[in-house]
């Protein structure tokens, strides 16, 4: 009976442990329906970078609402790769603001195509697409022949110093005043061999501060491009897992982690050390036995 008692008793702590180690990690969700992701990155109020999330099918994105569809596809030690389907109905202004922010901005790798652009707009930085709009739109963009028809792709030179490393937010916002719909973008990849990825965005991201990295992890420094902050990132070395975060779980072994360690951080998870509890007091009740 005692074996028994302290059993359910064990089974029972469980889930108040499993609590406490999630209050460990502050008060940020960091899980949303099937997604997952590290620090500094969730998906409640309490995150350092908060992303938007439906907890039905484990979509997140940027922006106030789903519905401006910068749908994050991928989350890095260094970027934020969006997917942005075609769609003549989002708004070019509400995009620049979700997409300029304290922790993250697009680098002038990405080139955009935009729509309704005025007639009165023949500035030499807004271009007809070298791509016919019918190729890449379908039903499911809500583009009506007047949108169609306006759709632009404006000069985006590649970077040649570190102001150029983000696309510029003034000039973003001058062109949201000419061209009001954000269709779609495309991003310039040179590694591991040049291509261009279609419907794709990338954004760098960091932390404001100076280098606040574990040990053993490596810290990129970054001036921010709008307010020429110092930050930062944090990543951890080849053969280690981890955010590389002093604030985060750091770095550690890869999947090779001694249970004798658990109590000192060294593998980072107290969800672990909730585990090494339970079994400890499962096996105090058979002792008692």
């Amino acid at each position: 009976m005692v074996r028994g008692s302290a059993a359910a008793a064990a089974l029972l702590l469980l889930p108040w442990l499993l609590h406490a180690a999630a209050a460990g990690n502050g008060s940020c969700a960091r899980s949303c329906g099937g997604l997952t992701v590290q620090y500094p990155f969730g998906f409640s109020p309490g995150c350092e970078i908060r992303l938007g999330c439906d907890p039905a099918d484990g979509t997140a994105w940027l922006g106030k609402t789903r519905e401006l569809g910068l749908l994050v596809s991928n989350v890095t030690a260094r970027a934020l790769f969006l997917t942005l389907r075609p769609n003549c109905s989002r708004r070019l202004n509400a995009s620049v603001e979700a997409l300029f922010t304290k922790a993250y901005a697009p680098g002038s790798q990405n080139g955009l195509v935009v729509s309704s652009c005025s007639s009165a707009s023949q500035a030499d930085h807004i271009r007809n697409c070298s791509v016919p709009p019918s190729a890449y739109l379908d039903n499911s963009s809500q583009c009506g022949r007047a949108a169609a028809d306006s759709i632009r792709c404006p000069v985006l030179t590649r970077p040649t110093s570190v102001p150029d490393r983000f696309l510029n937010r003034t000039r973003m916002q001058a062109l949201a005043a000419e061209c009001t719909g954000l269709v779609s973008a495309v991003s310039y990849l040179d590694a591991p061999a040049p291509a261009l990825l279609l419907a794709t965005m990338e954004l760098e991201w960091w932390m404001l501060g100076p280098c606040r990295c574990s040990s053993h992890a490596n810290c990129t420094q970054v001036t921010t491009p709008v307010a020429g902050q110092e930050a930062f990132r944090c990543d951890c070395p080849k053969g280690s897992e981890g955010d590389g975060f002093a604030e985060g779980v750091g770095c550690r072994e890869g999947p090779k982690c001694n249970p004798s360690k658990y109590l000192q951080g060294d593998c980072g998870k107290t969800i672990q050390i909730v585990l090494l509890v339970a079994a400890c007091l499962l096996r105090w009740a058979h002792a008692r036995c």
